[in-house]
């Protein structure tokens, strides 16, 4: 993980894919450690500070696709295949970042006139009022195969995955929300973690707000009713328009079903 902005990052949060387990097998910093959903804290990264760890992930083939996303209290960041591929991106941003500044002088207040008088009130205001209300969408699922933990029998794991679904979704700008509602009819005390991905998930930070993709330790007692809310970034035009829902739900003995839903728009 490499800080490659001005100013310290606080809070720093690398979140990966809960159906595995994690073992830090090495690391150039001391005291890290990743919870059992699959959550790396990270106090503080100063400024083109880089921290490298080797883990172990255990449960199935891990990709890129299971980083499921880094953030810190102000930023979003993104995944990169490569530290080379991270550092060019960095430096192709300043070159951008460099003409403008260059440009911006000259013709700032001309082409802040006209922004202001004209091009603001005819179409962006109207835009940026579009994004913000709410758009239903239709939507279809695929669930796919259930797992469970070494106790967990296959028609407990059934029941637990069945405990809970998707309510609606929503698209608010570039982001889509989802609402899963939770009706645990079953005797136990059931724990749940969701996260959500999409196609694009990489690009989080070009939202312009942080996507709560991962929802953990949502309890629910036998008989509890109630409703959590997940969003990622998604835009309208991406291709194909899909979230994947992945879910675990923990009973009061640390036994636990596994289960990964596509939620296909339409």
């Amino acid at each position: 993980m490499i800080n490659s902005g001005r100013r310290t990052e606080e809070g720093v949060r690398v979140q990966f894919a809960p159906g595995f387990t994690y073992t830090i097998v090495a690391s150039g910093t001391a005291g890290l450690d990743i919870s059992e959903d699959g959550v790396l804290n990270i106090d503080r990264l100063a400024p083109k500070q880089d921290v490298t760890l080797v883990l172990i992930a255990e449960g199935g083939e891990f990709r890129k696709e299971h980083v499921l996303g880094v953030s810190s209290k102000e930023t979003v960041g993104t995944v990169k295949s490569s530290i080379q591929e991270a550092q060019a991106t960095t430096e192709q941003a300043l070159i951008v970042l460099g003409v403008l500044f260059l440009l911006i002088f000259p013709i700032g207040y001309g082409v802040g006139k006209f922004v202001e008088t004209v091009i603001w009130p005819e179409f962006v205001k109207p835009a940026m009022a579009a994004e913000e209300s709410d758009t239903p969408l239709k939507f279809s699922l695929k669930p796919n195969e259930i797992s469970g933990s070494a106790n967990m029998t296959k028609k407990n794991a059934e029941a637990f995955s069945s405990t809970f679904h998707v309510l609606s979704a929503t698209r608010k700008g570039d982001l889509v929300v989802l609402q899963i509602e939770i009706d645990n009819t079953t005797g136990e005390r059931l724990s749940y973690t969701f996260s959500l991905s999409s196609p694009v998930s990489e690009k989080r930070s070009e939202s312009g707000e942080v996507p709560n993709y991962i929802v953990t330790d949502v309890v629910a007692f036998p008989g509890a009713n109630k409703t959590v809310e997940l969003s990622d970034y998604l835009p309208a035009d991406t291709e194909p328009q899909i979230l994947i829902l992945e879910s675990r739900v923990d009973d009061a003995d640390a036994d636990r079903a596994w289960r990964n839903v596509d939620v296909i728009l339409e």
